[in-house]
């Protein structure tokens, strides 16, 4: 893995612990703990580990701290910013989203779900005999397929209308947390539609679908925790061979000549050396976003893709590969590089303004926590939430995290706002009928 300076290490685990009891202090309820303490965490392994290299410059140790103690400060804002909006949702919009995650509605909903990832199937072209005979995994295909703008109306118009209805799925996911056969069956089952779909589905995927099943038994079993605790730490190791070994066939090595010894160290490696690899050189590059772009990129998120035409937006995770490998977008052996959050936000911001990113992040975990904390029918979905900012930003930066906090829930949001409108309004106008002194 890297050459670990032990110094370096010792300061970068006081450093962890510190924030995280800091975390855990300030966070008073279980889902500010969960996302702040996950997001802490995430951030440690993927961009604090790397920190302790002896190669890595004693400035990026730097950074890591400043970072964590910003994102820390810009929770704690947030949840004082947000701090009426738990209220609001609990008060006028738990009905309807209890209505959702329970009962044969949310049975619904979850079919609803899986049919809409069937439809991907049929349009534009009739796939479905593939859910027999499924192709064999080619991640070339799907690479292809993200960097390509010549799709069909029907094909993103039915991922749109996926996107809108993902928060709504895992709103329905309530009802199945103390059915472990069928949630794990359901998730099994979109994920494996996804790869039929698209030849391919990320390592990543599989893990995140893991993890949830993991925190949604762990927080509503609690006498089978230490069952929970034994079960992850045996099979991880199995799982990491498994996933290496998955990744070797996705780029077409047959399962013969695939060398599976010290395959889990090779995983670990590949996911834990992100700064070493990607992030130095990115940073040595002395390169930095165009805020315009970047802004122009998340003002104009809501928009579908196929609506945007030719606006001049930056892609965040793409731009910084094309500075670290020196190859435009469509050369030949163009690929994506995950530079770890630290660096992408030095790319963004710069090094003295890098803070800045982290201040964000953490206000925009609040206003989730707060968003969902007081219903307790929304565990689900805030689960799925607190994995995103655990890993999907750590591991791939803000292009990760953004595209799914806003597009996924702009019909969620709608639909708290048209909720919370139409109650308020319904209580107002049984005031006078109840209390006839109130008449105007």
């Amino acid at each position: 893995m890297t050459d670990i300076d032990p110094e370096k290490l010792a300061l970068l685990l006081l450093a962890f612990a510190s924030f995280f009891l800091v975390g855990a202090s300030l966070s008073k309820t279980t889902n500010q703990k969960l996302i702040l303490l996950l997001l802490l965490s995430g951030f440690f392994l993927y961009s604090g580990i790397a920190t302790a290299d002896v190669n890595t410059p004693p400035f990026l140790l730097f950074c890591y701290v400043v970072f964590s103690a910003c994102v820390i400060f810009g929770f704690a804002v947030g949840l004082t910013v947000f701090s009426s909006l738990g209220r609001a949702v609990e008060k006028y919009a738990s009905p309807q989203i209890s209505a959702i995650s329970q009962g044969p509605v949310s049975q619904y909903f979850i079919a609803f779900f899986i049919c809409l990832n069937i439809s991907a199937l049929l349009f534009p072209d009739f796939r479905l005999h593939l859910l027999i005979s499924p192709p064999a995994p080619d991640m070339r295909l799907w690479f292809s397929g993200q960097l390509s703008i010549d799709r069909s109306v029907d094909f993103s118009l039915v991922h749109y209308i996926t996107t809108l209805f993902t928060p709504f799925y895992y709103v329905a996911l309530f009802g199945l947390r103390r059915k472990p056969l069928r949630l794990i069956s359901v998730l099994a089952l979109i994920d494996y539609l996804r790869y039929v779909d698209q030849s391919y589905i990320g390592r990543s995927e599989i893990f995140f679908d893991t993890t949830f099943v993991f925190i949604v038994l762990w927080t509503e079993h609690r006498s089978f925790r230490w069952l929970l605790t034994l079960g992850a730490v045996a099979v991880a190791p199995i799982a990491a061979t498994g996933f290496y070994a998955y990744s070797m066939l996705r780029l077409g090595v047959s399962l013969e000549n695939i060398d599976l010894t010290g395959a889990a160290y090779r995983v670990i490696e590949s996911e834990f050396t992100f700064l070493i690899r990607a992030g130095m050189p990115l940073i040595d590059s002395a390169q930095h976003a165009d805020l315009g772009r970047y802004l122009a990129w998340i003002l104009t998120l809501p928009i579908p893709g196929f609506l945007k035409g030719g606006i001049d937006v930056a892609r965040v995770n793409y731009d910084m590969s094309t500075i670290v490998l020196g190859r435009g977008v469509s050369d030949p052996n163009f690929y994506v590089l995950l530079p770890g959050l630290l660096a992408e936000s030095i790319y963004l911001f710069g090094d003295t303004f890098f803070f800045l990113h982290a201040i964000v992040i953490g206000m925009v975990a609040a206003f989730f926590c707060r968003l969902c904390e007081r219903v307790p029918n929304m565990t689900t979905l805030f689960t799925y939430v607190a994995i995103l900012f655990f890993y999907n930003l750590n591991r791939g930066g803000i292009a990760s995290l953004l595209p799914s906090v806003v597009n996924e829930f702009l019909a969620f949001y709608l639909f708290l706002g048209v909720s919370i409108y139409r109650t308020k309004g319904s209580i107002w106008r049984a005031l006078p009928s109840q209390y006839p002194g109130k008449e105007a």
